[in-house]
C-alpha cells in the first residue's frame, strides 16, 4: 500500500486508516477512524474511542482488512 496525500484524496468511506501526521517539531503515524459526514460530504478524523482529533493529517491509507477488525 502506498501512502495517500490528503490534498489529493480523502477516504471514501468510514474507518480505521493509519495516518501520517506533521507538526513543527515532528511527524509520526496513528491508527485513527476517519469519519465521512454525510450531511457535508468532509472526512472528520477521530481517536478510535470517537474523540475529535486535534492534529493536521497530511497523509493516510487504509488497513489491511485482517488489522481493521
Amino acid at each position: 500500500m502506498k501512502w495517500i496525500k490528503v490534498k489529493d484524496e480523502l477516504p471514501k468511506s468510514s474507518g480505521h486508516v493509519l495516518v501520517m501526521v506533521n507538526d513543527i517539531v515532528s511527524q509520526w503515524q496513528e491508527v485513527l477512524n476517519c469519519y465521512i459526514c454525510p450531511e457535508y460530504k468532509n472526512v472528520i478524523w477521530e481517536y478510535i474511542d470517537g474523540e475529535d482529533y486535534p492534529c493536521i493529517v497530511t497523509h493516510w491509507m487504509r488497513l489491511p482488512d485482517s488489522a481493521s477488525d
